[in-house]
This record gives structure tokens, sequence and C-alpha cells, in this order.
């Protein structure tokens, strides 16, 4: 619980003001998903993959590995956080760093 409330405390600080970003808010498991505007993809050949990888030296399940693949309505612009691992100092800097990746990507300031 305590690594989950970081997760979506360090989401509402970086992710504030950035426009078409959501997340849940779950009651159990590890993760926490985030949704970014549809037009945002997330996948492994996408700009923010590359961008929170390989500049920001962070890490993320794109969301549509996480569906059927012969599901015709797979969403492109989800993530899937993981929190079970990090500490929540480890937790607080990846989510900023992906804030970073993302606003970088979405061009957004702040």
């Amino acid at each position: 619980r305590e690594k989950r409330n970081a997760m979506l405390k360090a989401c509402e600080q970086e992710f504030a003001g950035v426009p078409g970003v959501s997340w849940l808010h779950p009651s159990g498991g590890m993760y926490v998903w985030m949704r970014l505007p549809v037009h945002v993809h997330t996948g492994f050949d996408s700009e923010v993959f590359r961008q929170a990888t390989q500049v920001e030296k962070v890490m993320y399940v794109p969301g549509e590995l996480s569906y059927p693949f012969d599901w015709p309505a797979r969403p492109k612009c989800e993530m899937r956080l993981s929190f079970g691992v990090q500490s929540v100092e480890g937790i607080q800097e990846g989510i900023r760093r992906l804030a970073r990746a993302v606003k970088t990507v979405m061009k957004v300031n702040g």
C-alpha cells in the first residue's frame, strides 16, 4: 500500500497539467495503469518508449501487451507501471523520469 500510494502521489505531482493523461487507482495488485491521449503510442517502437528507455533510463510495460493479440481494440496508448520491486524513492524517481519522457514527446512544458 505504501508503494502504491507513493506511485499515485508521484503521478499526481509529475503529471499535473499534462493534458489527456490519466491513471487508475488500484485497490490491489502491483501495478498502476496509465493512459495517454490516444494519438500518443506507448509500444516498443514508439517515441515515448524510446525517450523513456534510452534517454531517461526508465522502463514500463506497453499496455497493449496485456491484451489478447487477436483483440482488435487493443489500446496503444497505455502503460503498466510496476511498484512492486522499487523502493519509495525509486518509484518517485522513476515517475519523475517517465513524466519527463512523456512531456518531451507531447511537447508539454513543465
